[in-house]
């Protein structure tokens, strides 16, 4: 029974450690990006419920950005977007919005594309 613990313990270690190296570029920036501006039914044929966000990073240094955004019918619109300067803005949407939304920012665009693909977001 010790052996069964012993070796669950170690497997849950290993688990845990490889997760965190593995996320431990994406979302370690999220700081660099922050919302400036929001803007209901600009985007989607003037749809009332899309969605559009400025989003700027605060950072000196060009990062890539991993945005989703929620939509009313359950579903999560993402993307990634990279080599976007520090103190530049970018604009990001999606129709349907529901309002919610979440933001990583990557050193590098693949760590992104990784992130998303994992499911991290």
């Amino acid at each position: 029974m010790k052996k069964c613990a012993m070796t669950l313990l170690v497997y849950l270690f290993v688990g845990f450690a490889s997760f965190l190296l593995h996320t431990g570029h994406a979302g370690a920036n999220e700081a660099c990006f922050q919302v400036t501006d929001s803007a209901w039914g600009t985007k989607c044929d003037g749809d009332p419920n899309s969605l559009e966000l400025t989003v700027k990073n605060t950072c000196d240094k060009k990062m890539a950005l991993l945005s989703c955004m929620d939509r009313t019918d359950s579903k999560r619109s993402c993307s990634v977007r990279g080599d976007i300067e520090g103190g530049a803005n970018v604009k990001i949407f999606t129709c349907n919005a529901n309002g919610n939304y979440k933001l990583i920012g990557c050193e590098r665009t693949y760590d992104c594309k990784q992130a998303m693909k994992s499911g991290q977001i």
